[in-house]
């Protein structure tokens, strides 16, 4: 995987190394194969807008800091007094003693916060109105069934390639985002599947904020309201754990599910903010019929593909309003927040019974209450943050977590989280579908310890507990293990996993290396993993994996490649190889079985605004003839993709 960074922040008046902020900001996000997809793309996009429109110290505010994920709630508040009480501007040293950073940090924070220094430089060099515009095209050039020959009939209704166009205007009073977008399969750009506007209104030194069209909100832990994608599963250190919630956001991405469509104002003083919002849009979900032949919601549909008539059945298939209201206070150690909100359908939805949630209840709905309060309280260099939610189907959801941060190098964490089966989860970050949660429960504990900016180990123990309405065994405990060693860049990291009552194991090992230089780099990753079920083991996988980047002196041309070889006997299990992507891209392959992957990426600016990128890849399996199952099964043993990407920037 990989984060394509844009030159536009001076670090004391001194440009920044553009190689330098990517490889840090990719180092960061390494080894955070778990995450959700959406998420991980999500973040890329993140680092990229902020690039796009760093942060000025003298404007400093908890609403601006929150859109920079690894800050934690203490971190975020030590700058808000910092700015408030300094005479004037600190420099970055003092700034970093008063945050006591990561290193990682320390290379990436200038980038995305510009010191007095370099505002002038950056004011100079910027445009009242920024614009981005983003053209894409995909394609697998081995076909899939669904798209037909000349025997059957094609089950997909569109071309073989996806195309997109994202276009972003940003100035310092207003910002509009726009996505139109066709996934392979679907219909072409012609007739684009997924349209996504949003418009916000940001007055400078103005106490209000509008937003427009689609948008995303969360707040608080995520259990009241998390259209955002959260990060709470990732296994990294506390600074990701206790990030501030991101509040209100344009939407304008790729994600066809998780935002609302309508308008939204946040209220702020200097210790109080109110946010007011309301939503009305169609969600893709699967109706099912009852006992007494009425359909129900069963869930959300939330591939956002709709490239055959049943996939395009299930598109706007419920009709969805929201309106609630939030109110939150933020001291200079405490910070409480309250939510409400109400959720009405289209169709009815099925709430599971409260207890061990063995049996669903034949109970049936249309409408929905949430309500949740939350707290964070700074404990001198710990932070105790927490969240209680509930909903009207009966069920409630309750979320803590206390970290201790860097004394004497060591920092840990200690978090608990309960969802009960029955709370109502749509739009949290309850890891949950529409209407029916499994429930769980899970206790985890993360110790990190860095003597030295340059090294450190980190350890986690994590303990979950899912209550299945649907299992007979409804109390499934995993146990997970996970420790790393590292200097500057990852060396070591070793995982184990254990479902306990299902007889599972998993065990992985990875080592890596690098060689960073002006012009070329290289990384190296080798690892092995096993898996036994019902205490029978198979052989241990494993996977070698070598990349390399070429970038020229002016920064105008790159070109990066990589060779991944990975090989499992049996076939069971994945690996997760990431590797570079185009801007806004992210690239996360699942390998399993035996074979081979090769990329090749090129990157070149042309014009002071353009850009033009390109990527092959291709995928070869030993030990199969075909790839994909169904609609999707391609009648070879490889499978070669490209993209290509125009990009435009006024800067």
């Amino acid at each position: 995987m990989k984060i394509i960074l844009v030159l536009l922040a001076f670090f004391l008046g001194i440009p920044v190394a553009y190689s330098q902020a990517e490889n840090q900001i990719e180092l960061l996000i390494d080894g955070l194969l778990e995450g959700n997809e959406e998420e991980l793309k999500l973040m890329i996009e993140g680092f990229n807008e902020l690039l796009d429109n760093p942060i000025i110290f003298k404007d400093i505010s908890r609403e601006k800091l929150s859109v920079i994920p690894f800050l934690s709630a203490t971190q975020t508040e030590a700058l808000v007094i910092c700015k408030d009480t300094a005479i004037e501007v600190p420099s970055w040293p003092e700034i970093f003693s008063l945050l006591e950073v990561s290193q990682q940090q320390r290379d990436i924070l200038p980038n995305l916060i510009l010191l007095s220094d370099s505002i002038r430089q950056y004011q100079k060099y910027r445009p009242p109105i920024r614009v981005n515009l983003m053209l894409s095209y995909w394609q697998n050039i081995e076909k899939a069934k669904g798209y037909g020959n000349t025997v059957d009939e094609p089950a997909f209704v569109g071309p073989s390639y996806g195309s997109r166009m994202r276009c972003q205007i940003l100035s310092r009073d207003f910002s509009i985002k726009t996505i139109s977008e066709s996934d392979p399969g679907e219909y072409d750009f012609r007739k684009p599947d997924h349209i996504s506007t949003g418009f916000a209104v940001h007055p400078k030194r103005q106490p209000f904020r509008l937003f427009f069209g689609d948008y995303q909100l969360t707040l608080g832990q995520g259990l009241g309201i998390g259209t955002r994608p959260g990060f709470r599963s990732w296994k990294t250190d506390p600074h990701f754990q206790l990030r501030r919630s991101q509040g209100l956001s344009l939407h304008g991405g790729a994600d066809e599910n998780r935002f609302l469509r309508g308008g939204a104002i946040m209220v702020q003083s200097k210790s109080l903010a109110g946010r007011f919002f309301f939503s009305a849009k169609n969600l893709d979900a699967t109706i099912r019929e009852n006992d007494n032949n009425m359909g129900f919601i069963s869930g959300v549909y939330s591939s956002g593909l709709h490239r055959s008539t049943n996939e395009m059945l299930k598109k706007g298939s419920v009709y969805e309003e929201i309106a609630g209201m939030e109110i939150d206070y933020a001291g200079r150690r405490l910070e409480l927040g309250a939510l409400f909100m109400m959720i009405n359908l289209s169709e009815e939805f099925q709430i599971p019974e409260q207890g061990d949630g063995k049996q669903i209840s034949n109970d049936y709905r249309k409408e929905a209450s949430r309500y949740s309060i939350w707290f964070r309280r700074s404990l001198g260099k710990g932070m105790l943050v927490g969240e209680l939610a509930g909903s009207s189907t009966g069920g409630s959801a309750f979320s803590t977590t206390f970290s201790s941060f860097f004394n004497k190098g060591l920092a840990y964490l200690v978090s608990f989280e309960r969802i009960e089966s029955s709370f109502f989860s749509h739009y949290t970050l309850a890891g949950a579908s529409l209407i029916k949660s499994e429930g769980k429960q899970m206790g985890r504990m993360n110790i990190l310890y860095q003597p030295r900016r340059s090294w450190g180990a980190q350890v986690e123990f994590q303990l979950n507990s899912t209550m299945n309405p649907v299992l007979e065994k409804t109390d499934v405990i995993d146990y997970h293990l996970k420790a790393r060693l590292y200097q500057k860049f990852e060396l070591w990291q070793g995982e184990t996993w254990m479902q306990a009552s299902q007889n599972k194991f998993m065990a992985s090992l990875r080592l890596k290396g690098s060689h960073p230089s002006e012009t070329f780099n290289w990384q190296g990753e080798i690892g092995m993993s096993s898996n036994s079920f019902l205490n029978v083991f198979d052989s241990p996988g494993t996977y070698l994996s070598l990349r390399g980047k070429y970038m020229s002196r002016n920064e105008s041309l790159r070109i990066q490649a990589g060779l991944s070889l990975f090989t499992r006997n049996n076939g069971t299990g994945v690996f997760y190889i990431y590797e570079p992507d185009v801007l806004y891209g992210m690239s996360l392959p699942a390998l399993s079985g035996s074979g081979s992957r090769t990329f090749f990426l090129l990157q070149y600016n042309f014009l002071k605004s353009f850009r033009v990128e390109l990527k092959l890849s291709r995928l070869d399996y030993d030990d199969r003839n075909e790839i994909g199952t169904g609609n999707d099964r391609i009648l070879t043993n490889h499978r070669t993709s490209f993209k290509v990407q125009l990009v435009y920037r006024r800067r």
